[in-house]
């Protein structure tokens, strides 16, 4: 992602067409300086996620408004991606998700609540 990307990105987010939003508007430089850890003006796909992770722990409901305003389902994809029934990411059996097992087995549901009291609080 650029500065040119990244302002056409908060443009799109927060309803701004009108708005001219220069590449080096403060929210832009801010964003590069403390993601862009290579400084060459161009954020790598790693640096981007680690943006993405950070966000989706601080402003989780900002990041689910954000996918969705871009058009992205709760699946991540685009939503003019067909689903394809041949995709590996597809999940073809929902009973084979942890939440449908935990759900219809109570003996896992306890033993799963169970660790929840011997596993020590995280710091």
């Amino acid at each position: 992602m650029t500065p040119l990307e990244c302002a056409k990105f908060i443009k799109a987010t927060t309803n701004t067409y009108e708005k001219v939003i220069e590449p080096n508007d403060s929210r832009i430089t801010t964003f590069f300086r403390d993601y862009c850890l290579a400084n060459y003006g161009k954020l790598s796909e790693e640096e981007f996620l680690k943006f993405y992770e950070d966000k989706a722990r601080d402003k989780l409901d900002v990041v689910w408004n954000n996918l969705t305003i871009m058009k992205y389902g709760g699946d991540l994809r685009h939503i003019t991606e067909a689903s394809n029934p041949d995709d590996p990411r597809e999940i073809k059996n929902i009973e084979a998700l942890p939440r449908s097992k935990l759900s219809s087995d109570q003996t896992l549901f306890k033993e799963l609540i169970g660790l929840f009291r011997v596993l020590p609080p995280s710091s």
